[in-house]
C-alpha cells in the first residue's frame, strides 16, 4: 500500500474519532444539561490527607463548632434534625478514590470530595447531606462551603459566620438565621429567607434575591451584571447607595435621594450596590 494511501487512511479515523467524541459529548449534554464529571485531569489536593477516614459516616456532636465542607460538582444539603449526632452521606457504590474523607480536626469537622492529588477520567458528581442536630446551632461559629458547580441547599440552620466559595453553583438558604454571610461566586446565585446582621456579596454575574424578616445592619453586593431583588419588614428603614454604569435603583418603600444614596427613613441598615449593568430592587414584604 502507498505512504499517501495509510496516510489517507489514518486521516480518516482520527476524523472518525473526533465525529465519535463530538457525538458523545453531544449526548451527554442533551441526557444531563451540563459537561459536569465528563472528562477532567486537575488535582484536588489538601493537607493531612493521610489523616482523612473514608466515607459516610455519624460523629458526636458535642464538641464541634465548626463544619468546613469541599466540594466539586453535585450537591450539598445541609438538613436540621434532632439527636446529638452529626451524619454525612453520600451515594453508594463509589469507589474508594471516588469516595468522601472526612476529618475532625481540633472542634471542626471538615468534608473533601474525594481522594487527595491528580485526578484524570470521569469524576462523577454527587450529592452529600449533612444532617445537624438542632443541639448544635447555638454553638455553631463557622459554615465555610467551598464549591464548584455543587447546588448548596439548607433550610432551619443557624450559625454564626457562613462563608460560601462557589463557581457557578446556586445557594438557596431559606428559613435560616446568621451573624454574617460572606459568598463570593463567578455566575452562582443566591436565594435568601430568614434573618442575618452582615451580608456580603461578590459575583459576576450571579443574582440576589433576599428576603428578610428583618433589617440587615450591613449589606454589601458587588456583581457585574447580577441583579439583586429584596424584601423588607413594612416598617423598615435604611439607606442605599448605588454606583453602576447602567443599573436601575426601585424601590416600593418611601424615598428621598441624596447624591447616589437613597434613604428611607431615619437610621436602619446600611446598603452598598455595586455594579455595572445589575438592577437593584428593594419592596416592603408582601408585595406582589
Amino acid at each position: 500500500m502507498k505512504t499517501s494511501a495509510i496516510i489517507r487512511i489514518v486521516i480518516y479515523m482520527l476524523l472518525l474519532a473526533m465525529l465519535v467524541g463530538l457525538l458523545g459529548l453531544g449526548l451527554h449534554w442533551y441526557r444531563t444539561g451540563t459537561w459536569d464529571g465528563l472528562f477532567s485531569f486537575g488535582g484536588f489536593s489538601y493537607p493531612d490527607s493521610d489523616r482523612y477516614q473514608v466515607g459516610s459516616a455519624s460523629l458526636p456532636a458535642q464538641a464541634l463548632t465548626e463544619l468546613e465542607i469541599n466540594w466539586i460538582a453535585g450537591s450539598v444539603t445541609l438538613q436540621v434534625t434532632d439527636g446529638d449526632s452529626i451524619s454525612f452521606r453520600e451515594p453508594q457504590g463509589l469507589d474508594q478514590e471516588n469516595q468522601l474523607r472526612y476529618l475532625v480536626s481540633g472542634n471542626r469537622l471538615i468534608l473533601q470530595y474525594r481522594k487527595s492529588g491528580w485526578a484524570w477520567g470521569n469524576i462523577p458528581g454527587k450529592d452529600l447531606t449533612v444532617e445537624i442536630p438542632r443541639s448544635m446551632l447555638d454553638r455553631l461559629t463557622l459554615v465555610k462551603l467551598d464549591t464548584t458547580s455543587a447546588h448548596i441547599t439548607a433550610r432551619g440552620l443557624q450559625a454564626g459566620t457562613v462563608e460560601i466559595d462557589a463557581v457557578s453553583g446556586p445557594a438557596v438558604l431559606e428559613d435560616c438565621r446568621f451573624d454574617s454571610l460572606e459568598m463570593d461566586t463567578v455566575s452562582g446565585g443566591l436565594r435568601f429567607s430568614g434573618f442575618l446582621d452582615r451580608l456580603e456579596y461578590e459575583a459576576v454575574s450571579g443574582d440576589a434575591q433576599l428576603a428578610f424578616g428583618a433589617v440587615p445592619q450591613s449589606l454589601s453586593f458587588d456583581a457585574v451584571s447580577g441583579r439583586c431583588s429584596m424584601t423588607l419588614p413594612q416598617d423598615a428603614a435604611f439607606s442605599a447607595s448605588l454606583d453602576s454604569v447602567s443599573g436601575d435603583f426601585t424601590s416600593g418603600f418611601p424615598i428621598s435621594k441624596q447624591g447616589d444614596t437613597y434613604y428611607c427613613g431615619t437610621g436602619g441598615g446600611s446598603f452598598r450596590f455595586d455594579t455595572v449593568s445589575g438592577d437593584i430592587t428593594i419592596n416592603p414584604a408582601g408585595t406582589p
